[in-house]
């Protein structure tokens, strides 16, 4: 157990070195593209790519993936309204003060 919180310590305070390093990439970004909308433009639109050569390189063969939707469980129903208390007043189920 203790071993695998140190690997998620580890992990962490690795990720949080490198929010420096992301806000100086940033910061260049911006002033090579003359704006920060650009600039965000440009990351949201490189980070879409990544992702999706990410997700192209790791997709699971049909027999790994998790089996169809209609095999899970149906979903809850939630009530379609307050219930009445009966009275005519739609007070729904509140103690009216006397």
């Amino acid at each position: 157990m203790f071993r695998a919180q140190l690997v998620w310590l580890v992990f962490a305070f690795g990720m949080g070195t490198l929010l420096p390093v992301q806000t100086g990439m940033n910061v260049r970004l911006r002033e090579v593209v003359g704006s920060p909308y650009r600039a965000s433009l440009v990351s949201f639109f490189v980070g879409t790519v990544a992702l999706l050569v990410l997700v192209l390189l790791t997709r699971a063969e049909p027999s790994e993936r998790s089996p169809p939707a209609s095999t899970a469980p149906p979903p809850l129903e939630m009530p379609r309204k307050c219930p009445d208390t009966g009275d005519g007043r739609g007070t729904r189920g509140r103690r009216r003060m006397q």
